[in-house]
């Protein structure tokens, strides 16, 4: 093959791969601006069900008020106190209920808004690397030494990440006693990802995509 038909292969193929990552990039958009907008929708929702649990609260506080005065009809003071005491008990315990389903509300929304931080990031990263295609240079390697390449690059960032997990501080250290899709190893994910880019940047550049395969792959094994 002359060295004018394989620059244009090359140059094609380097077409084709920039064509998928705009496409990818364009994707990943529609999908965090209906994250974006699914968040709101909780949000406001959240604040609905906040103001309506705020509106019974109130309400059973004025109950459990009213208790305090005591009222006396037939049913003797015993009766009357012992009524009393199962209704505050009752009222406490409802109030503890919605308190509980308030926190489980604003947990969701925080995790939702980590989903969105960590899409926006992706989204970055897969521009930067669509832009550095576009800016890709051939030399005199040919096709299958340059995929042979990218296989030893990742393969060694692969092998090198096992090594950076052995020796990183505990607090980026996955849990292997939970899933890898559990709360916790997601929230450690978040600070690990991050510090993994760096200590491989100089080597090989992943994505959040790639690196949160790398590490379920390493998590399973």
């Amino acid at each position: 093959m002359s060295s004018v038909s394989q620059n244009m292969l090359l140059d094609f193929i380097s077409f084709l791969e920039n064509r998928k990552l705009k496409e990818e990039i364009t994707e990943l958009k529609r999908q965090n601006s209906q994250m974006e907008i699914d968040f709101e929708e909780k949000l406001e929702k959240s604040q609905e069900n906040i103001n309506q649990m705020k509106e019974e609260i109130d309400f059973l506080a004025n109950i459990n008020q009213q208790f305090g005065k005591k009222v006396f009809g037939n049913d003797s003071e015993e009766d009357t106190e012992l009524d009393n005491e199962k209704n505050e008990k009752g009222a406490r315990n409802e109030i503890k209920t919605i308190i509980k389903t308030i926190n489980s509300e604003f947990k969701k929304l925080e995790k939702s808004q980590e989903n969105i931080n960590q899409m926006k990031e992706e989204i970055d990263f897969l521009a930067n690397i669509n832009q550095q295609f576009g800016k890709k240079v051939f030399g005199n390697d040919s096709e299958e030494d340059t995929e042979l390449d990218n296989e030893k690059n990742e393969k060694g960032a692969r092998n090198e990440i096992k090594t950076i997990i052995k020796t990183i501080n505990s607090e980026f250290s996955l849990n292997y006693n939970q899933t890898f899709t559990s709360a916790n190893n997601c929230e450690i994910r978040c600070k690990l990802i991050p510090e993994l880019q760096k200590s491989l940047i100089s080597k090989f550049r992943p994505s959040v995509m790639q690196l949160t395969k790398w590490l379920n792959s390493i998590h399973k094994s």
